[in-house]
């Protein structure tokens, strides 16, 4: 299955020049520093996820949140998208690796498309199955 054409019809995407990419989503925890005042710790929770990354944008997909988001810079949260390429691995897994950086990498099963969004389009296979 071509998974990038798949995804581009899913998210209204056909006519754009989409790739993966790599979600880097840091949130900087607000501190009290005095009641009811609050500022930016010096603790950041960095998060990766995958993502397509939609060329000439700052719109990118957030393949695990199936919507769309733009980068943004605030004081709380930072939202970047690094284009990346799918590497399939033995094992059953695949490697979604930064271009720029290959220590940039985020491992899932195979399968993880099929996982996440068979269940959000109807398919005949569903009357058969329970769904929860």
């Amino acid at each position: 299955m071509n998974y990038i054409n798949y995804l581009k019809s899913v998210f209204g995407l056909q006519g754009k020049k989409v790739e993966w990419g790599i979600i880097e989503e840091t949130t900087h925890p607000e501190k009290e520093v005095l009641p009811g005042f609050f500022s930016a710790s010096d603790e950041s929770n960095v998060n990766y996820k995958p993502g397509l990354y939609i060329h000439n944008s700052r719109v990118y997909v957030d393949l695990l949140a199936r919507r769309l988001f733009s980068t943004v810079e605030l004081s709380e949260i930072s939202r970047k998208i690094h284009r990346a390429r799918w590497k399939a691995v033995r094992g059953g897994y695949v490697v979604i690796e930064a271009r720029e950086d290959s220590d940039m990498h985020i491992v899932l099963g195979r399968h993880f498309i099929e996982d996440i969004y068979n269940i959000a389009i109807y398919g005949a296979w569903m009357e058969e199955h329970l769904l929860l």
